[in-house]
């Protein structure tokens, strides 16, 4: 868009939002405008509020509408991952490299592990999360006050949690593979996938990912998992 000046140069300016689409790509619309950007848009386990990371890297909850959106408290800055609790009253957030979980009103703000990276919950009592040692980058577990911490996989990335509190990850190069989250029955889903996230659908049917070239997302897509079919949604 463009400045309303009454003389002189206009200056270029960019708006954002927020949006949301049908899993087919349809229906797209603008839910609000942001300032500054956002990224890791999460939408809650119990489907009323999404979370996202706004600058200066601290959480934000909204609703949908973005008619009621409020800064999570008492968290530091450089919130990098994140991902909400089963029943939304928590959230788990990696920041400088630490792993925490808060309540969302921004109380009992608790650091459960020193080296974290990549988080994910929402589904049953463990906490999953990624660190690279000098080795590789592992997947480990552990409870929401910090105790029983595992390695379930040697190398992975990405983690998600499906329904049947199984893990979907990232294995060696563009493997795509699901492990028990007690650290059993590791298997190879698919190979090739060839995108630069990795988000479980909730039905555990579908990996949304954008399309990374050149160090730009270039698109949205969806990759089911039994078939294994790629669609560009935008």
């Amino acid at each position: 868009r463009w400045s309303n000046a009454l003389f002189g140069r206009k200056e270029q300016g960019d708006t954002s939002y927020i949006a949301a689409m049908d899993a087919n790509g349809s229906n797209e619309a603008n839910l609000f405008e942001i300032t500054g950007g956002a990224k890791e848009i999460t939408c809650s386990p119990t489907g009323e509020m999404i979370c996202y990371i706004a600058y200066p890297y601290k959480l934000t909850i909204s609703n949908y509408s973005g008619t009621n959106k409020e800064i999570v408290p008492n968290i530091p800055n450089g919130v990098s991952y994140f991902d909400w609790s089963p029943d939304a009253s928590k959230i788990a957030y990696t920041a400088n490299r630490k792993l925490y979980v808060i309540n969302v009103d921004g109380t009992n703000n608790a650091q459960i592990a020193t080296s974290a990276e990549a988080v994910a919950w929402r589904v049953g009592e463990k906490i999953v999360f990624t660190f690279a040692d000098s080795e590789s980058s592992k997947i480990y577990t552990v409870n929401s006050d910090g105790s029983s911490k595992e390695v379930v996989a040697s190398v992975g990335s990405d983690p998600q949690i499906s329904s049947l509190n199984k893990i979907i990850y990232g294995g060696y190069g563009l493997q795509i593979k699901q492990i028990d989250i007690n650290g059993y029955n590791d298997t190879l889903l698919f190979d090739g996938y060839n995108r630069s996230t990795l988000k479980l659908s909730f039905d555990n049917t579908k990996i949304a990912g954008g399309d990374l070239d050149q160090s730009a997302i270039t698109g949205i897509w969806v990759t089911d998992i039994n078939s294994e079919v790629a669609t560009r949604l935008r």
